[in-house]
């Protein structure tokens, strides 16, 4: 007959215990990380979209109106050439569910912070100066006349040189946080073109000092544009002229955002 070895035994309660409690910290360390990198990828991918369609929208404009210092956007900070603006590159190319004119109505009625909290003093929910939208993915876009006249240079390459507009657009629409270069995002039209703000030529607002330093955040665009990430959240020692991604993503140092 073969003898039983009662040796042999199963976890205890309390081993059992402790591997829960050791796999519940990991899940709580990892699950807000992976949540985060989800945003991430999805406003990433909104991003390059809008600036996508809206390229599209102003060569189509272009080709039938003209270039925009013909476009009747007035002076600086007039409302009527911001309605006007939105228009001709937005509610006309968009699905817009809701269009608020210069009347505030679409936009959250509060400050945007820039990328390290701070509030940037600018409240699109009053400002009348903005016209602004809402599309049918949900994303807030706003429409601000710098010079009509297209003469104001924004950096060195041909398509900053002549700037007559920008358009901020918010991707999780009034959800927190409403913050530059996490949901919120700044893009430049010109007299050749729609660039995104931050681009290697732009001198105004610079990546490396208004993205990278995690100051402003307004700088950040056409980073996400060009290398499809917001890694500047993450590290430091990315840039134009190193390397475009964290070398190890997950040394997570994510200090920004929701």
């Amino acid at each position: 007959m073969r003898k039983l070895n009662f040796s042999k035994r199963g976890f205890t309660l309390a081993e059992t215990l402790i591997t829960l409690g050791i796999i519940g910290i990991v899940a709580a360390i990892i699950m807000p990380m992976m949540a985060a990198q989800h945003r991430e990828r999805q406003f990433t991918t909104m991003l390059r979209k809008f600036n996508s369609q809206t390229t599209q929208s102003f060569a189509k404009n272009n080709a039938e109106n003209g270039e925009p210092f013909v476009w009747a956007l007035g002076e600086a900070n007039n409302p009527n050439g911001a309605i006007e603006l939105m228009r001709l590159l937005i509610t006309t190319h968009y699905k817009t569910i809701e269009n608020c004119n210069a009347d505030g109505g679409c936009w959250n009625d509060g400050e945007i912070q820039y990328l390290d909290k701070t509030s940037s003093g600018l409240n699109l929910g009053t400002d009348t100066s903005y016209a602004t939208a809402r599309i049918i993915d949900g994303t807030l876009i706003a429409t601000h006349i710098l010079d009509g006249s297209c003469n104001v240079s924004y950096g060195t390459s041909k398509g900053l040189n002549r700037v007559c507009a920008e358009i901020l657009v918010d991707l999780n629409g009034k959800k927190a946080p409403n913050q530059f270069g996490y949901d919120t995002f700044k893009f430049y039209v010109t007299a050749y073109g729609f660039f995104p703000a931050g681009e290697r030529n732009d001198t105004t607002t610079p990546f490396e000092s208004h993205c990278l330093s995690s100051q402003y955040g307004t700088g950040c665009t056409g980073w996400v544009i060009q290398n499809a990430n917001m890694d500047y959240l993450h590290c430091s020692d990315i840039g134009w002229q190193t390397k475009t991604s964290c070398k190890n993503i997950f040394n997570y140092n994510h200090t920004n955002g929701i």
